[in-house]
């Protein structure tokens, strides 16, 4: 898997200083798995991810399966193929950290065979008329039979707090430490040592022990650690809760070989900070104190500490007398950056209440634009007596507005008809007001559709020549009643040439 690197702490592989190969194992993508693994693997101040990797240093070979064997019924090995790509057992957790303390790995627990426990037989008086081969030959099946089957009893019983408190004098604990045991409560395991004292030399002199570690059990078989009545996380240890006795000897024995940060000693009690506290062994530490350490026997909380109380004390010595105050002097430039200074801040408390005001307008405005509704706007344009052209382009607007995409607009039949006459009248002006978002127009394909829809034929219209002979003949009528009237006022005719002139007139009517 080229360009993965180990996040395992301490560990280069992958990286180009490390010139031997491993193969990278996954973090994985469930919930449990993932956080089994952010506790197996101890790396502070780091999130663990599911596409992140673990080389196979980090486990053990018995947790990695490199070949399938496939078997019969009677378990004879029939073929075995080796995988190109190795693979993790189900529940393995990188466990191995060679570059940390020892504490942090932990070996596989291996489940051991139940043991064949053999009871002494009770002494009897034997008959000698029987023969003893006989006997043993009779009693010894039985015998074996129920040792078998008491082994395995002791060995699949459920673990637990009752049974633990029974076979407490078995467990193995280091060596400095005491136990005690209160029934059905709790069982505890603590380290004392002796607090130091400045009359220690005195021969009256009585140490006082001071409780350093403690181990305690609960009935839920939950285990919670202490550093001088300071609880310390669990994590470290890789166990919150307890499957068997071997659980709770590896928890002593990591937590007694664990370090343990020291703190700092100091006389002086006015040089104390509110970082800090003291410990009932009388040393100083940093509120953030770890108290175990984990790679450096260096704590970096305390040694800020104590960095930051000897600067304390060096200004503590330098400035024995009273302080003294530095006046500025008071020079034009001075006052002429204060008078600034001073403008600033107004001009930008004032910017600062402008733009509070004009967000609350507008959210008042958005309230307002929310609830209006079609009726509304309605009754609003009625009361103000819009025309209908404005009217039909509001609504139109309205309604743009509560559709996101441009393809979901539907558009009313007399909006359409004022865009067919607009797109007619000036097909430059409709693409610019379209373009600009100026009015929610359609678009020209659109328009083109309407106009290809409407029904028209190729020549002319038959109707079109009657209209025209009506125009024509209406004209013709007037011309000859204005011809009368002039002629009425002007001329004077016999019967004869009248009688020609009615005849003309009826001619160019029909």
């Amino acid at each position: 898997m080229p360009g993965h690197r180990c996040i395992a702490p301490g560990c280069n592989s992958g990286y180009d200083s490390c010139k031997e190969k491993y193969h990278f194992f996954t973090v994985p993508k469930d919930d449990i798995q993932l956080r089994e693994w952010t506790k197996a693997i101890p790396r502070k101040d780091f999130l663990i991810k599911p596409r992140q990797v673990v080389c196979e240093r980090h486990f053990h070979e018995e947790e990695i399966l490199r070949k399938r064997i496939m078997t019969d019924k009677d378990g004879a090995i029939l073929a075995e193929a080796v995988y190109k790509i190795p693979k993790l057992k189900e529940g393995a957790i990188p466990s191995i950290f060679p570059n940390c303390p020892k504490y942090l790995s932990y070996s596989l627990k291996r489940r051991k065979l139940p043991l064949i426990r053999s009871s002494s037989p009770k002494k009897k008086k034997t008959d000698k008329k029987k023969d003893p081969q006989m006997d043993c030959a009779f009693n010894s099946k039985p015998c074996i039979e129920i040792a078998i089957t008491d082994s395995i009893n002791d060995s699949v019983g459920i673990f637990s707090f009752s049974k633990l408190q029974e076979n407490v004098n078995s467990i193995v604990f280091p060596s400095g430490w005491s136990r005690h045991d209160i029934p059905g409560k709790l069982i505890m395991f603590s380290f004392f040592i002796v607090k130091t004292e400045e009359t220690a030399n005195t021969e009256n002199y009585i140490p006082t022990p001071i409780l350093y570690k403690r181990v305690c059990l609960g009935v839920n078989l939950n285990v919670q650690c202490f550093v001088m009545n300071i609880s310390v996380n669990n994590d470290l240890f890789g166990l919150n809760r307890l499957n068997c006795t071997k659980d709770l000897e590896d928890i002593l024995k990591k937590f007694d070989t664990s370090v343990i940060c020291k703190g700092y000693k100091l006389k002086e009690q006015l040089l104390h900070s509110k970082t800090t506290f003291t410990d009932p062994a009388g040393n100083l530490r940093h509120i953030m104190c770890p108290l175990i350490l984990n790679q450096n026997n260096d704590c970096t909380y305390c040694n800020k500490a104590i960095r930051t109380i000897m600067r304390k004390r060096l200004r503590l010595q330098k400035n024995n007398t009273t302080p003294k105050r530095i006046h500025i002097l008071s020079s034009s430039k001075v006052q002429q950056l204060r008078k600034n200074h001073k403008l600033t801040l107004q001009r930008k408390y004032r910017a600062v209440i402008l733009n509070k005001k004009l967000k609350n307008k507008l959210f008042n405005m958005q309230g307002e634009m929310s609830k209006l509704t079609t009726m509304g706007l309605e009754e609003r344009l009625t009361t103000n007596k819009i025309p209908t052209n404005q009217r039909v382009a509001l609504h139109e607007i309205l309604s743009a507005s509560q559709v996101l995409n441009l393809k979901g607009r539907r558009y009313s039949e007399d909006w359409i008809l004022l865009c067919l006459l607009f797109h007619m009248r000036s097909p430059c002006g409709y693409n610019f007001v379209r373009n600009n978002d100026i009015m929610p127009l359609p678009c020209v394909r659109t328009i083109r559709r309407y106009l290809s829809s409407i029904d028209t034929q190729c020549g002319f219209d038959p109707k079109f020549l009657q209209m025209f002979s009506l125009y024509m003949v209406y004209n013709c009528l007037i011309f000859a009643a204005i011809y009368i009237l002039n002629l009425k006022q002007n001329i004077e005719f016999t019967g004869g040439e009248a009688s020609h002139f009615a005849l003309s007139t009826q001619m160019l009517m029909y």
